[in-house]
């Protein structure tokens, strides 16, 4: 891996998240992470019904992270949203890093195919850069310090519970004895509300408010792919983990890609912000797969204006895309991760 290559992937993100910073600065996901931390010093219930929007055409501003998560957004009340794209740079950079390291490829590649919908998570202010960055970092940790290893990857399932998919998928693959410690962090990072009433509250308001959202044009994922079949989005999560574990068996880091992935695109809620997690399994896509990719990557709203982008909503063209940039990488000459166990 070329250092330059990696000084130029952090430059160009660095960019879109200076132009998010400057030109999209309020009615951010960041505002709602703020205003969860003014709660939680405060002693205040996370969870309000005034927070739940009314109507047909209601929008989303409540709280869904974990209530322990609160706690994490506490230091950027203090940093502010220019810290905390930073800290989301910095989390995308690492992951590239390490995805390279593993791969031993370019990263310029996959970055650049990332950049709008970075782009797009830096101008809501969304977190799941940070938690990509933390699983990343959880991985490169894991043979040296073990405990900060397990802090991080504890920190990923509070931030985004559906990261406990990869968390998983490498203790079990890897036979990782640090399983226990794992479990207390996430344990411990359980005890910092003192009560169960928030987790009620919580457990409360997803009910409520994610139903309504599943068939929401602007989600991507599978749940709204299949919205009208939900029994399927059980069976090709099954075969999809059924293949990427036959196929790429022996390369840990594929399995840890695929498994970002899924985590991902099996989420209840999947926007376009949240594709930002595809990043490694980008540097598993070569040739055809890089056709998809290329389409994920376009910025039809600056190109082809709004309709382009409604109808590519519409149609889960950016969910079907992330699909079939993976589901092409299965099929390919297995030559994808140059590290094997």
């Amino acid at each position: 891996m070329r250092r330059s290559h990696l000084a130029i992937c952090v430059a160009l993100l660095s960019a879109v998240a200076l132009h998010a910073l400057v030109f999209k600065s309020q009615d951010t996901d960041y505002e709602i992470f703020v205003r969860a931390a003014e709660r939680f010093l405060a002693g205040a219930p996370l969870y309000r019904e005034s927070d739940v929007g009314t109507g047909e055409g209601w929008t989303d501003r409540t709280f869904k992270y974990a209530p322990p998560a609160a706690a994490f957004f506490v230091p950027f009340l203090f940093l502010g949203r220019g810290a905390f794209l930073l800290l989301c740079v910095a989390a995308l950079g690492l992951t590239a890093y390490w995805a390279s390291r593993e791969t031993q490829r370019s990263p310029l590649v996959p970055v650049l195919l990332l950049l709008p919908l970075a782009h797009h998570a830096f101008s809501l202010g969304q977190s799941d850069s940070l938690v990509l960055g933390l699983f990343a970092a959880s991985e490169l940790t894991r043979a040296k310090r073990p405990w900060l290893s397990a802090v991080l990857a504890a920190s990923c399932i509070v931030l985004k519970v559906t990261f406990i998919v990869p968390v998983l998928a490498m203790i079990v693959l890897e036979k990782r004895r640090d399983a226990w410690r794992i479990a207390v962090a996430v344990a411990l990072f359980c005890l910092i509300p003192l009560s169960l009433t928030p987790y009620r509250d919580w457990l409360g308001l997803l009910a409520k408010t994610t139903p309504p959202l599943l068939c929401r044009p602007a989600n991507q994922g599978v749940w709204a792919i299949f919205c009208d079949a939900r029994p399927l989005v059980y069976l090709s999560a099954l075969a999809f983990a059924g293949a990427v574990l036959w196929r790429w068996r022996r390369s840990p880091f594929a399995i840890a890609a695929a498994a970002t992935f899924c985590a991902a695109l099996w989420s209840p809620l999947c926007w376009r912000s949240t594709l930002v997690c595809i990043l490694p399994a980008l540097f598993l896509a070569r040739r055809a797969a890089l056709v998809p990719a290329a389409l994920l990557a376009l910025p039809l709203y600056d190109v082809f204006g709004p309709k382009a982008l409604s109808f590519a909503l519409e149609h889960r063209l950016y969910g079907l895309c992330a699909l079939a940039t993976l589901s092409i990488g299965l099929v390919q000459k297995p030559d994808d991760a140059k590290r094997e166990r």
